[in-house]
């Protein structure tokens, strides 16, 4: 995160927007990142859009607020759901679209994007072998419940833990998830002791353990990095190169085509609020 995005807030958010209502006469879509937007920009008309990147879920939905109470209509929030379903917390609110599932990346590796990417890049006998796509991704999901209970454990219990850039490949080969390791890698700095550990430990136990719905349980980046490790042995022969992060993103938000954008629901949520709002021809037209 850049100086200049550490330091945004709501009112300096919705100051931008003030001032680009001067010369914009669209709408605002208030994203939690400045990437988030790239999924969907394809099937949307961006002459009547401004993308705005908020640095995180709180900020977009206090900038809504803001919006709401000086009475405009033309802002649109995204956000994710993290963990509010599983905690029971997620506030509706008509001007802000949530994901389906934990994130939006996860939206996008419920579709039948992630079928045609694995049906590019994975050897199909080894695909099938593990009983067809459905069933894969399912099994990574399980894989990663320790890695899903200690993100999980870091926010219910304001733990503190720095969890952003896990290097996944130290602990997950694949086919299994060393949870000694996991601990270990994400105890780097300040809780780096055998007491700290042992309280993770119990904490990652407890959690892995309730039958919660993986696909609210479960962060995107996690499962698309999950995958691109499986991509190498379990089901592929693909080098580190191509199977990072970024790389298997980047693919993924390729293959997702405009009947995935619709299958999802989001493009009848965006078109609904356009409906609202009196702002339609926000989606674009498909021949």
């Amino acid at each position: 995160m850049n100086s200049i995005t550490r330091h945004l807030t709501p009112q300096t958010i919705y100051a931008q927007i003030r001032m680009e209502r001067q010369t914009h006469r669209g709408v605002f879509f208030l994203m939690e990142g400045s990437q988030d937007f790239r999924r969907f920009d394809k099937f949307l008309e961006r002459t009547l859009i401004s993308v705005i990147p908020c640095s995180g879920k709180d900020n977009v939905q206090e900038t809504i607020d803001i919006s709401q109470n000086e009475g405009y209509e033309d802002c649109l929030g995204f956000v994710d759901n993290d963990f509010d379903i599983i905690e029971g917390c997620a506030t509706a609110n008509e001007d802000v679209i949530r994901s389906l599932y934990h994130d939006f990346e996860m939206d996008v590796c419920n579709s039948e994007a992630i079928k045609r990417y694995l049906d590019e890049v994975a050897i199909p006998s080894k695909v099938a072998a593990e009983g067809g796509c459905a069933t894969l991704i399912l099994s990574l999901l399980e894989l990663l419940r320790p890695l899903s209970a200690l993100r999980y454990a870091n926010v219910k219990h304001d733990l503190r833990y720095n969890l952003r850039d896990l290097q996944l490949y130290k602990f997950f080969d694949g086919h299994t998830l060393d949870i000694n390791a996991m601990i270990d890698e994400a105890s780097q700095r300040a809780h780096n002791n055998a007491a700290a550990k042992q309280v993770l430990r119990t904490h990652i136990n407890r959690y892995a353990a309730i039958a919660f719905d993986l696909w609210q349980f479960t962060n995107g980046h996690d499962l698309v990095t999950a995958l691109g490790i499986a991509l190498q042995k379990r089901i592929g022969k693909r080098v580190v190169s191509q199977t990072t992060r970024n790389e298997v993103e980047k693919h993924l938000r390729l293959t997702f085509d405009y009947n995935d954008f619709h299958s999802c629901g989001l493009a009848k949520k965006i078109e609904n609020w356009g409906k609202n709002q009196c702002r339609l021809g926000l989606l674009k037209k498909i021949a």
